[in-house]
């Protein structure tokens, strides 16, 4: 770099990188953080200006549902006891064959968004959303639910295991996805509500079954 080009830009100093970093921390300017900022204040309406065109400078919704359950894979490990010294080198490879098909399981998530989106696009035929687009608002909107769940799976077993935190989980859940679906669609009609809270459960359904069936077929193709 010759000193006529370095004299045009004013050197690096500890402050301007510690404004960059305002900027794309504390500012929220970086695409995933603002996602993680509009799913939390406004998700519906955030939902519906991305399938309505606004895509610039923010987080696909298939990419963020992915970062948000490898984040949930992360946090299960980390809060995983530790292996026993006694178990045998059979043994050990069996646990770490489960546990490696325990964390893929996760991303079933993604298929299970489908045929919970097809329902969600039944109970909502009159709404001008097609089936992708219910995908795209349940992969971010569920994908933005990993992320809770992510911090309760990285609190202490002793605060997790209380009753007041599933519960919480779970009311915030039903009321999450609701206020979610209102912004959607634009009404906050007891029947728009009503439907709502429909595709809580749907969901829950679909991933328990998709998960039993995947941890069986796993577990008899690890026996063979």
């Amino acid at each position: 770099m010759s000193e006529s080009s370095r004299g045009a830009h004013p050197r690096l100093t500890i402050r301007h990188v510690l404004a960059d970093a305002y900027r794309a921390i504390l500012a929220l300017d970086s695409p995933l953080l603002r996602v993680i900022r509009d799913l939390t204040l406004r998700p519906g309406q955030f939902v519906r200006r991305y399938v309505e065109g606004e895509r610039t400078g923010v987080v696909g919704p298939i990419k963020y549902a992915l970062l948000s359950l490898t984040a949930s894979v992360i946090a299960g490990q980390l809060g995983r006891e530790p292996v026993s010294p006694d178990l045998s080198p059979e043994d050990l490879a069996w646990r770490q064959a489960l546990e490696a098909a325990h964390d893929l399981r996760a991303y079933i998530a993604l298929l299970v968004l489908i045929p919970t989106a097809m329902v969600q696009r039944t109970l909502f035929w009159r709404r001008p959303f097609n089936l992708a687009e219910t995908y795209v608002f349940l992969a971010y909107v569920m994908g933005h639910w990993f992320w809770l769940w992510t911090l309760e799976v990285l609190l202490p077993n002793s605060i997790a295991a209380l009753p007041p935190v599933a519960f919480l989980r779970a009311a915030l859940l039903y009321v999450y996805v609701p206020w979610a679906v209102c912004g959607f669609y634009g009404s906050r009609s007891l029947s728009v509500i009503a439907r709502a809270l429909v595709i809580v459960p749907t969901f829950a359904a679909w991933l328990t079954i998709g998960l039993r069936i995947a941890m069986v077929g796993w577990e008899s193709g690890l026996r063979w």
